[in-house]
């Protein structure tokens, strides 16, 4: 079940159960009835709110996560956001970082997100950024295609000098049949990052 047929199905149930109670109450006593209708309608109504705020919870995780499709079920949603990072805030000013773009429902990007979190989460200067955010699709879309990756995860390294093309580096490969992180292009990316800061401070 997706987010749309889930709250279609509650609000369905909620309105077959109350019209259901009215039409019982017309058969039964009106002092009878009435109690029927009022604490049945609020006991489903309760239900009802509970039900959606819960399915409403779900996809807003997700959401941080960078997933923009109703459609997912809630079993892949809690399974893809358990595999992905929470998409990090883009700063104004792109210098000197990294940004490694990702899915949400990519399994390469699942198979590497444990790896690459503990290699790039803690940095400043690294950013995960989905590619079907607002965020990822606004840097994807440029003209200039500066920051255009053919696959993901992908990492471009975004130089201090404007002028100067980004570096951009495969963020895994298959080893024996199994996604790995490409340690090689992940160091690259570090070196990158590190060589940078040490010339600031010089």
């Amino acid at each position: 079940m997706n987010l749309v047929t889930g709250i279609i199905t509650a609000t369905g149930i909620w309105v077959g159960v109350i019209a259901m109670l009215i039409l019982l109450g017309k058969h039964k006593p009106k002092q009878v009835a009435n109690r029927a209708v009022k604490y049945g309608g609020c006991a489903m109504t309760l239900l009802y709110c509970t039900a959606v705020f819960l399915m409403l919870m779900i996809y807003g995780r997700s959401y941080t996560h960078g997933n923009r499709d109703v459609w997912m079920s809630f079993s892949e949603m809690e399974s893809c956001v358990r595999q992905s990072p929470v998409e990090d805030k883009l700063p104004a000013n792109l210098s000197d970082v990294a940004v490694i773009f990702y899915r949400f429902d990519c399994k390469d990007c699942h198979a590497t997100f444990e790896d690459l979190d503990k290699v790039f989460g803690d940095r400043n200067d690294v950013y995960f950024i989905c590619t079907r955010s607002e965020q990822g699709k606004e840097l994807l879309k440029r003209d200039d295609g500066r920051y255009k990756v053919p696959e993901v995860p992908y990492a471009v390294y975004v130089p201090s000098d404007p002028n100067e093309e980004p570096t951009k580096l495969v963020m895994y490969e298959k080893i024996n049949d199994r996604i790995v992180i490409n340690s090689d292009n992940v160091n690259h990316v570090l070196n990158l990052l590190d060589q940078e800061q040490v010339q600031e401070r010089e």
